[in-house]
């Protein structure tokens, strides 16, 4: 038979003997005998994938001249500094600059001073003593709701009412009751009502202030209520 024939060439022939072991199981099937397995094959290797060489990143070169980038400048750039030491960056008319830390040597205490703010504490020993001129001076540009109700003491002090009124109703205007310093600036605005004769205005300012923070200067409060009271009656 052909078959042979092609075995007999080729033994390993798989076609062949595929064909052969269906042919054997489809007869074995009809007579009810077990099926004849094909022969197994071995399924082809693939051969290993050849891993490549790691190829080292290239550094990016940075342009001629250029420094590193500058906050402010709106995406400027600098030379870096002179004699190779880490950039330092201070703050000049909100624009940063890159200064050598060289130049630290020549900003005192009173730079950083500045930038810190007054010290309040001395502002408040200043108050305590009388020394009304010298604590405005120390609150020059100061900021926030603390320092408002220390500049308002301050003008108070000094006979100034009306405009330590005025400057401290705008400061809580704008401030928000979760501020630390709304409770006692309610307190020093409602003293001010009331050295100004605005009783109800004072009296409406405390009911606040022991509604929002029931313990400042609770015994203080309660007083000027029932005098308030009493100058309304």
């Amino acid at each position: 038979m052909a078959y042979r024939e092609v075995l007999a060439a080729n033994p390993q022939d798989t076609g062949v003997i595929e064909k052969i072991a269906a042919l054997r199981n489809a007869r074995s099937g009809a007579a009810g005998a077990p099926a004849v397995a094909a022969p197994a094959v071995a399924a082809p290797v693939a051969p290993a994938p050849v891993a490549a060489a790691p190829v080292a990143p290239t550094a990016a070169k940075p342009a001629a001249g250029m420094g590193s980038f500058v906050a402010g400048g709106g995406g400027a750039t600098t030379p870096a500094p002179a004699g190779g030491g880490a950039p330092v960056f201070r703050a000049d008319d909100h624009i940063y600059a890159e200064i050598s830390p060289d130049e630290l040597d020549d900003l005192d205490d009173s730079a950083f001073a500045a930038l810190e703010g007054p010290d309040l504490e001395e502002v408040r020993g200043l108050l305590a003593v009388g020394v009304h001129d010298e604590a405005l001076a120390l609150l020059e540009g100061a900021e926030g709701l603390e320092a408002a109700v220390l500049r308002a003491e301050a003008h108070r002090g000094k006979g100034e009412v009306a405009r330590a009124l005025d400057g401290l109703k705008e400061a809580v205007a704008e401030a928000a009751e979760r501020d630390a310093a709304y409770p006692a600036a309610l307190f020093e605005l409602a003293g001010l009502y009331t050295s100004t004769a605005k009783h109800r205005l004072a009296l409406r300012t405390l009911e606040e202030l022991r509604d929002l923070a029931p313990e400042h200067r609770a015994a203080e409060v309660e007083a000027r209520v029932r005098g308030l009271q009493r100058l309304l009656k």
